[in-house]
C-alpha cells in the first residue's frame, strides 16, 4: 500500500477512537495534509514547465473545459499560447515552446548518436537493420489484415512536383486518426538544415499542430531513412511498423 494511503488510514482510525471534537480535529488534520500534498505536485508540476502556479492553475482548469476534450495529450505551454489572452502572452508561450522543442530534439539528436557510436564500437560486424529482410518486393505486398493502436505508418513524400502525394495524405491523416496510430512522414526533398521549409509544407496542408507537438505525426527531413528501409519506389510510399517493430509494404492502392 502506498504509504501515504497508509498514513491517511490510520489517521482515520485514529479519529474514529477519538470524542468527536478530536475527530473533526483529525479528519482537519487529514484534509489540510492532502491539500499540501496536491499544492507541492502542483507546484513542482509547474516548475518543470516553466510556468507559474497561477499559470499552472489556469491550465489545469482549461483542461477541465472543451479544450481537454479537443486535445487531451496537449502540453501545458502549448495549451496556455492557444488559450492566450493577449499578443504579449502569445509571443512569450510560443518562444518558450520552441525552446523546449530545440531543447528536446537536441537531447534526442545527441543521443541518437550516441547510440550509433555504441552500435558501431560494441557490435561493429552486425548492421542495426537488416537490410535484406526490409526490402520491398517488385510488386508492392499486401497490406496487413489489421492496423492497431500503437502502429505507426511510415509516408515518404515530397514537398514539390507530386499531386499524388498530396492527394494521399489527407486520406493517410484520416485513417491514422481514426486507428489512434502514430505517422512519421520523411520528406525526401528537403535540405536537412531547412526546418522552415518542413514547417511551411506542414502548415499548407493543415497538418494538426497539436499532434506534431506530441509526437503523434512526426515530420523529419529523410536524411537517408527510405535508403535504409530500401524504399525504392518514386514518392509517394508508405510503409507500416506494428507496435512489435516489424515494418511491412503497404500498396497505396490497397490502403485500407
Amino acid at each position: 500500500m502506498n504509504p501515504s494511503r497508509l498514513l491517511g488510514l490510520m489517521a482515520l482510525l485514529t479519529a474514529l477512537s477519538l470524542s468527536p471534537a478530536g475527530a473533526d480535529t483529525a479528519l482537519r488534520d487529514l484534509e489540510y495534509q492532502s491539500s499540501q500534498s496536491q499544492d507541492m505536485q502542483r507546484h513542482q508540476s509547474a516548475q518543470a514547465w516553466g510556468l507559474s502556479i497561477e499559470e499552472w492553475t489556469r491550465y489545469e482548469t482549461l483542461m477541465q473545459g472543451q479544450r481537454g476534450l479537443w486535445s487531451p495529450d496537449l502540453d501545458p505551454v502549448m495549451t496556455l499560447g492557444i488559450h492566450a489572452r493577449s499578443e504579449a502572452e502569445r509571443r512569450r508561450y510560443a518562444e518558450m515552446a520552441v525552446a523546449q522543442e530545440r531543447a528536446r530534439v537536441a537531447g534526442e539528436l545527441a543521443f541518437q548518436r550516441a547510440y550509433d557510436d555504441a552500435w558501431r564500437r560494441l557490435y561493429p560486424d552486425e548492421t542495426l537493420i537488416d537490410l535484406a529482410r526490409l526490402a520491398l518486393p517488385t510488386a508492392p505486398p499486401s497490406p496487413p489484415a489489421a492496423f492497431s493502436p500503437g502502429d505507426r505508418l511510415l509516408l515518404f513524400t515530397r514537398t514539390r512536383d507530386c499531386t499524388r502525394c498530396d492527394e494521399l495524405l489527407p486520406r493517410i491523416l484520416q485513417r491514422v486518426a481514426e486507428q489512434r496510430m502514430g505517422l512519421d512522414i520523411y520528406l525526401l526533398d528537403t535540405d536537412p538544415g531547412d526546418d522552415a521549409a518542413v514547417r511551411a509544407w506542414a502548415t499548407a496542408r493543415n497538418i494538426p499542430p497539436e499532434r506534431v507537438h506530441t509526437r503523434q505525426i512526426t515530420l523529419n527531413h529523410d536524411r537517408g531513412t527510405a535508403q535504409r528501409l530500401a524504399v525504392r519506389r518514386s514518392a509517394p510510399a508508405l510503409l507500416h511498423r506494428s507496435a512489435e517493430g516489424s515494418i511491412h509494404g503497404i500498396s497505396l492502392a490497397d490502403l485500407p
